[in-house]
C-alpha cells in the first residue's frame, strides 16, 4: 500500500510578517498544500497521513469547507489525521462536529482511539491535543489491535513539552508505521518505522533546509519510507564576503547574484563576513529589490594595512604569512589573507 504522510502544514500561519511578500508567502503554505493534493489525485495513494497541526490556529467552518473540497478531489484515498498542539480541540473549534467527507478519518479523541479501514485492510491509530501542551507520553503503552493487515500510528508530539515521547518507547510499539509530526525537521527516529515528515513547507523563520513529505510503502515484506523534498521555497543562510575595495553597490550585486542563483523564491539570512566598511552601509529596504532578505548581520573587521604589516613583520610567521597570499586576486585568497592575518595578530598581542 502507497501512503503519503505529512504534518505541520500550519495554514494560515504568516512566518514573514511584517515584510512585503507577508501576504504572499502565507498564501504559498495554502498552494504547496494544494499541489500536495494534486499530486495524491494523480498518484492515488491509499492513505494520506497528515499528524497535526494541519492549521497554525483553530480553524473556522470556511476553512474546514476548502479542507474538505480539497479532501473530497482524492476520493480513492483515505484522508486521516487528528489534531495537534496549534490547531487542538478547545475554544469551539469545530474539528470534532464537522461533516467530513466520506473519504476522510478524523482522530478526535483525548484518549488513544483505533479506527478500521476496511476497504484498505489498515486499522488506524492516534488521538488529539486539547491544549497547547502535554507533558506527559500521551502515547505510553499504544499496542495493536485487531485483525486488519496493516496497523499504523499517528504521533504528534516529541519534546519536553508536547508528549515527550521515547525511543525506546517507540521500539516496543508494534505497528507497522508511526507517523510522526511536531517537529518540523524531517527525519528518521526509527528507520522505516517511526519517522518525521517535518513541515511540508517552512512555516517558521527558523525552518532552514529541505521540506516535503514522506513517501511509504507497506508490503508483506515490510515498510520502506523515504524523504520527498516537495517544497519549492527554502529559508537559507548565506554567508556574502567583502574587502577594502567593496562599495554598497558592489556588495549589493554580490548577494543579488547569490540570490539569483539560489532562487529568489527563498528567503535569506544574509551574513557579510570579511573586511571593509561597506556592510555597514548596506540597506535592508533596497536588498528587498533582490529577494527577500529577512536581515544582514555585519560581521567584518576594520580594514587592515597588509602593506604595512608586510614590512613590519617581515620574516615572521606573519610576514611569511601575508607574502604567500597577497598574490592571490579571487574573492577566497582575499578573505583568507585578511582573516589569517587577524588570527596571527590577536595570538600574538595575547603572548
Amino acid at each position: 500500500m502507497k501512503i503519503i504522510h505529512t504534518a505541520d502544514v500550519h495554514l494560515g500561519a504568516s512566518p514573514d510578517m511584517g515584510y512585503p511578500w507577508e501576504a504572499e508567502r502565507s498564501a504559498s503554505l495554502w498552494r504547496i498544500f494544494e499541489n500536495l493534493i494534486e499530486k495524491a489525485r494523480r498518484e492515488k495513494p491509499g492513505l494520506l497521513l497528515i499528524s497535526g497541526d494541519l492549521f497554525h490556529y483553530i480553524p473556522s467552518l470556511d476553512e474546514l469547507r476548502e479542507v474538505n473540497y480539497l479532501f473530497s478531489k482524492i476520493p480513492e484515498t483515505t484522508v486521516v489525521l487528528c489534531a495537534g498542539n496549534h490547531d487542538c480541540i478547545k475554544d469551539g473549534n469545530p474539528y470534532a462536529r464537522f461533516n467530513w467527507g466520506p473519504n476522510v478519518v478524523g482522530l478526535w479523541s483525548r484518549e488513544l482511539m483505533s479506527v478500521p479501514i476496511p476497504q484498505k485492510n489498515v486499522r488506524v491509530y492516534g488521538l488529539s491535543y486539547y491544549d497547547n501542551e502535554a507533558d506527559k507520553d500521551l502515547y505510553a503503552g499504544a499496542k495493536r489491535e485487531g485483525n486488519e493487515k496493516y496497523h499504523i500510528l499517528l504521533l504528534h508530539g516529541g519534546d519536553a513539552k508536547h508528549s515527550p515521547v521515547k525511543k525506546n518507547a517507540l521500539m516496543a510499539m508494534d505497528f507497522d508505521y508511526i507517523a510522526m509530526g511536531h517537529i518540523h525537521k524531517p527525519g528518521y527516529v526509527i528507520k522505516n518505522k517511526a519517522v518525521y515528515s517535518g513541515a511540508l513547507s517552512p512555516a517558521d523563520r527558523l525552518d532552514a533546509g529541505k521540506h516535503g513529505y514522506v513517501s511509504v510503502d507497506i508490503s508483506e515484506y515490510g515498510t520502506r519510507a523515504e524523504f520527498v523534498p516537495f517544497s519549492p521555497f527554502e529559508y537559507i543562510d548565506m554567508a556574502v564576503y567583502s574587502d577594502e575595495a567593496d562599495t554598497v553597490g558592489s556588495l549589493e550585486d554580490k548577494i543579488k547574484a547569490e540570490i539569483n542563483a539560489r532562487g529568489k523564491d527563498n528567503s535569506y539570512r544574509i551574513t557579510v563576513k570579511g573586511s571593509g566598511s561597506a556592510a555597514g552601509r548596506l540597506r535592508l529596504n533596497r536588498l528587498w529589490e533582490c529577494g527577500h532578505v529577512l536581515e544582514i548581520n555585519d560581521m567584518t573587521s576594520p580594514d587592515l594595512d597588509i602593506s604595512a604589516l608586510a614590512q613590519r613583520y617581515k620574516g615572521t610567521l606573519l610576514g611569511e604569512y601575508i607574502q604567500k597570499l597577497s598574490g592571490r586576486t579571487d574573492e577566497t585568497g582575499r578573505y583568507a589573507l585578511n582573516e589569517g592575518v587577524r588570527v596571527i595578530l590577536e595570538a600574538m598581542e595575547q603572548e
